[in-house]
């Protein structure tokens, strides 16, 4: 059966504001994760180099207890201290965000919001690359450098990279014979869009929003994060343990 002109831009126009409020909730755990990062940053940045390193010990110990080759093992360790390095890296980077985001985040007006949301649904009606379907590897680069600059309510940055972009991206534009089988792909991937949305709903960090709710909230999560992070440095302490028994010397990864 075939479609309009006018059907058409319904359908896009919807999933276009689908593609929006996936983007904005992205963007509403981008910035709880760095509020949550920096308002617990005194335990959450610890928590997050003991898991990982207690994972890679026991990964050793257990490659150890299998009687693997110890050339396998040392090989193995190195690539655990390089991991651990990156890691390192990945967290600190998210540290000094996370501060950045939280000064500028209390700078920020109302009509300042509305613009960098009403600016970056322009943007998905127009140029994203989900509603395009296709684009090329520029265009994709130049996506990514856009929406980071929304994720972090950089209104100057947004503004300015979308009117530099505008020239490089191709406006959405599908001829008459493609509106059934766009349709069709818009129709299958907002589907799995809604999956992505609920599941986002109830994982970290969007499952966080309510510890700020008051300075009680606040005061609780702290003390569970506490609790938590002992329990982590004890069951590290014990796989140091294992490890010196184990391999001879101990092996540091933080």
């Amino acid at each position: 059966m075939a479609m309009n002109k006018k059907e058409f831009d319904e359908i896009l126009y919807d999933y276009s504001k689908k593609i929006n409020i996936f983007e904005r909730i992205n963007k509403e755990a981008y910035l709880l994760d760095m509020k949550y990062i920096f308002t617990f940053k005194e335990y959450s940045i610890d928590d997050f180099l003991y898991t990982q390193e207690n994972k890679s010990l026991f990964e050793i110990v257990q490659k150890i207890n299998d009687k693997e080759n110890m050339e396998a093992v040392d090989k193995f360790i190195q690539e655990k201290k390089l991991e651990m390095d990156k890691l390192k890296k990945f967290i600190n980077n998210k540290n000094i965000a996370a501060n950045q985001i939280n000064i500028h985040q209390g700078e920020l007006t109302e009509e300042v919001k509305k613009e960098i949301e009403d600016l970056f649904f322009d943007f998905c009606q127009k140029y994203h690359p989900a509603v395009k379907m296709k684009v090329s590897k520029q265009e994709a680069n130049l996506y990514y450098n856009l929406r980071q600059a929304y994720f972090e309510d950089n209104f100057a940055m947004l503004d300015s990279l979308y009117n530099e972009y505008k020239k490089a991206f191709d406006v959405i534009s599908f001829n008459e014979s493609q509106y059934i089988e766009v349709a069709q792909y818009y129709y299958e991937t907002s589907r799995g869009t809604d999956n992505q949305i609920y599941k986002m709903k109830h994982e970290y960090p969007l499952v966080k929003e309510n510890v700020f709710e008051d300075e009680l909230s606040i005061a609780r999560e702290k003390s569970e994060l506490r609790v938590h992070l002992n329990k982590l440095k004890e069951a590290n302490k014990n796989l140091h343990k294992d490890i010196i028994n184990l391999y001879g010397e101990d092996i540091n990864l933080i």
